[in-house]
């Protein structure tokens, strides 16, 4: 892990919104934010059901 990694906030997704950032990353327009994402939903711990106690922000459907 290098010194940026160390600095980065913890991250917890939902598994539908992380199947959503997924498909997302893979239909990026430049390599590289597809690549960031990619790497942002992997270090993400991914739960079935949000804890209510911690502060979310959520994807939702207009």
């Amino acid at each position: 892990m290098n010194h940026f990694q160390s600095e980065l906030p913890p991250i917890t997704l939902t598994r539908g919104d992380a199947e959503k950032l997924t498909r997302l990353a893979d239909r990026a327009s430049g390599p590289q934010a597809g690549d960031f994402l990619a790497r942002e939903i992997d270090r993400a711990k991914i739960v079935t059901r949000p804890n209510v106690c911690q502060a979310w922000l959520r994807w939702a459907r207009a």
